[in-house]
């Protein structure tokens, strides 16, 4: 799966994020289908991916998406009986564009403002107030033609 694809009939549930995009060919792709349709469990996970993959290498490799931050795995709660050999977990996104506008502040602090998040809201701020008199501006011309 490529940047740009997106599975027949898949629901983008926000853009992809580059920590997904960047990934290996195989992980990108378990990841990219979570992403695109929300959370699922390995064995409907196997059956939307585009190629085979054995059901070792694809917990394997949901296991290290889980370490790296990419997904997340949550137990299903009550569904696990004593006889069972596997739990079972539902994975899910775990970089949410909350988490990546939150990331993108920080990085314009660290790189623009010293680090401080105080001095980027101040200059929002007066970016703001300058931008509201310009368009207050730019109407009264308008109005005067």
């Amino acid at each position: 799966m490529r940047k740009g694809d997106n599975p027949a009939g898949a629901q983008a549930l926000g853009p992809i994020p580059p920590q997904v995009l960047n990934l290996a060919r195989c992980e990108r792709e378990v990841a990219v289908v979570i992403y695109l349709e929300g959370g699922m469990t390995a064995k409907l996970l196997e059956a939307r991916l585009p190629r085979k993959i054995s059901n070792s290498a694809l917990r394997a490799m949901l296991q290290r998406l889980c370490t790296k931050g990419i997904l997340r795995r949550h137990k299903i709660d009550g569904s696990h009986s004593s006889t069972d050999r596997r739990i079972p977990y539902v994975y899910t996104p775990a970089i949410t564009p909350e988490l990546v506008r939150i990331r993108a502040l920080q990085q314009v602090a660290r790189d623009y403002f010293g680090g401080s998040l105080l001095r980027v809201a101040e200059e929002a701020a007066k970016a703001s107030k300058v931008g509201a008199e310009a368009h207050q501006l730019e109407d009264g011309l308008n109005i005067a033609a």
